[in-house]
C-alpha cells in the first residue's frame, strides 16, 4: 500500500505540475533555456527523489516503531530481512519511471486540470487491479495467478514486492 500510495501520488503531481506550467506559459520561458529531455528528465529525478525521501522517512519511522518494545505494545516486532528494503528502492524506481511517463504524457496533452483529472483516472485504472489482486495473493503467492500478474509491467511494482514479502520467488522472477 505505501508503494501504491506513493506512485500514485508522486505521478499526479508530476502531472498537475506539467498542465500548470502549460496554463501560466512557464514552459515557454523553460525551453528556450533548455531541450525538452532535460525538462522532463529534471522533473523525473527531482520528484523521484522526493518520493524516495518519503519512503525512507515512512520506512525508519516503521523501522523505530517496531524497534520500540515497550512503547507500543499493539505492535510485535517486525522481522523483515534488509533485502526486503532494497527491493522497496528498486520497484519504487521502475513504478514511478513507468506510471510517471504515464502521467506526464497525460499533462502534455491536457490544458486544464479537469483534462488531467479524467486521463489520471484512466492511468490510475491499472493500479487498483494489484490491490484488489492482493487477497489472492496472500493465499497463495506461488500461483500461477500471482506469476502472471508479477509479470505484467504495469501490475509488477506492487505484485512483485508482495510475493517477495510473503514467500521468496526464484530469482529470474525477480
Amino acid at each position: 500500500m505505501f508503494l501504491y500510495m506513493a506512485i500514485l501520488s508522486w505521478g499526479m503531481t508530476i502531472s498537475r505540475s506539467i498542465v500548470e506550467e502549460k496554463g501560466s506559459r512557464v514552459i515557454e520561458v523553460l525551453l528556450s533555456s533548455l531541450t525538452p529531455r532535460d525538462l522532463m528528465v529534471g522533473k523525473l529525478v527531482g520528484v523521484g527523489a522526493a518520493g524516495l525521501t518519503q519512503l525512507s522517512v515512512w520506512g525508519l519511522g516503521g523501522l523505530a516503531m517496531s524497534t520500540a518494545s515497550g512503547a507500543v505494545a499493539m505492535l510485535a516486532p517486525l522481522d523483515i530481512p534488509p533485502a526486503v528494503f532494497g527491493y522497496l528502492v528498486v520497484y519504487f524506481l521502475l513504478g514511478y519511471l513507468l506510471y510517471s511517463a504515464l502521467f506526464m504524457a497525460a499533462g502534455a496533452v491536457c490544458s486544464t486540470e479537469q483534462d488531467a483529472q479524467q486521463f489520471q483516472g484512466l492511468i490510475t485504472m491499472p493500479m487498483i487491479v494489484p490491490i484488489m489482486a492482493l487477497f489472492l495473493l496472500i493465499q497463495n503467492p506461488s500461483s500461477t495467478f500471482a506469476v502472471v500478474l508479477s509479470m505484467i509491467p504495469l501490475f509488477t511494482p506492487m505484485i512483485m514486492l508482495a510475493r517477495i514479502i510473503l514467500l521468496e520467488p526464484p530469482l529470474w522472477q525477480i
